[in-house]
């Protein structure tokens, strides 16, 4: 990744300001002109992220954004734009440097593995509180209203929300996946489908259309899910989101390709994610990179993921 002279005036002007946020927290003009300021390379930032190809070379930098917007917004809490980066930045920090260290450890060290869920449980509940409290800005009260009647809720959000509920949502489903000491977080399970429809009925192209990466895998892991309404979710992804295959290739296998026992169409989608040249989407490298190294590991485990097959061998 090369920063050209003109990012790295933008980057001084963000240091800049951050010193102006840190210094003279008690000048609240001063400081919200700094928060208003860097919001809008914040974004800039995330982009920059997506396109490397060097995961240990990320992993300080995307921390140190989250300091930053966490920073940002004790001056500025209700920052709609700096709350959607702070979901949007934990869920990638979470699922790029904190679930692979589940890939590190063998099924036997359980007290590690639970300890990794544990952490990356409370990072992705960190985004999805910052998703609502982005989400509240503009509905008072509305947590509470989504948390007792999703779908009624949800029909409360306008265009304008449509980032917000589909990352929000997101973010809540991961932390659902991690949450495994909590038997009761799957009844929040309909809220993130209510967030994720509402998001798409308002707006689909957000982010390239990747609402519905997230309804594929909400539909396999929902009660009463219908895989074959996943794969539709699915099949409409790779049309609208070419750039990012290896992240639908391995998603797919582990959700869609498991809940129907298709161990080889598991085993040949994730030798295609392997195969796929990254350099070719260089917007998308990061997670696609995340996406192969998370591939390779489902192949290697991949008798854990169809146990059936191993018994009647």
């Amino acid at each position: 990744m090369r920063i050209t002279g003109a990012r790295r005036t933008r980057l001084g002007l963000a240091a800049g300001l951050l010193i102006a946020l840190t210094w003279f927290p008690g000048c609240s003009l001063v400081a919200n002109m700094a928060v208003n300021s860097i919001a809008g390379l914040l974004a800039e930032g995330e982009a920059v992220f997506r396109s490397d190809d060097d995961l240990d070379l990320v992993k300080a930098p995307l921390a140190n954004n989250l300091w930053l917007m966490e920073t940002m917004l004790e001056t500025s809490p209700e920052h709609r734009e700096i709350l959607l980066s702070a979901t949007k930045g934990f869920l990638l920090f979470t699922y790029g440097f904190v679930e692979p260290d589940l890939f590190e450890l063998d099924f036997t060290q359980f007290e590690e593995k639970q300890a990794v869920r544990r952490r990356a449980a409370r990072l992705y509940r960190r985004a999805t509180g910052y998703g609502m409290r982005g989400l509240e800005v503009n509905h008072s009260g509305i947590e509470a209203r989504l948390r007792s009647s999703p779908e009624t809720a949800a029909a409360e959000l306008e265009a304008e929300d449509a980032a917000l509920a589909l990352w929000t949502g997101t973010a809540l489903g991961a932390w659902i996946a991690m949450d495994t000491d909590n038997p009761e977080a799957t009844a929040d399970l309909s809220l993130m489908g209510a967030l994720l429809h509402r998001s798409r009925e308002l707006d689909d192209t957000v982010d390239d259309g990747v609402v519905y990466d997230y309804l594929m895998l909400y539909e396999v892991s929902r009660i009463g899910g219908s895989v074959e309404r996943a794969r539709e979710f699915y099949e409409h992804a790779l049309e609208i989101g070419p750039e990012r295959l290896p992240v639908l290739w391995s998603s797919w296998a582990e959700s869609g390709s498991v809940a129907s026992g298709d161990r080889g169409e598991f085993e040949a989608l994730l030798r295609q994610a392997l195969d796929f040249d990254i350099d070719g989407e260089p917007g998308s490298r990061l997670v696609n990179q995340i996406a192969q190294e998370r591939a390779a590991w489902l192949l290697r485990n991949v008798d854990d993921y169809f146990l059936d097959d191993m018994q009647n061998q």
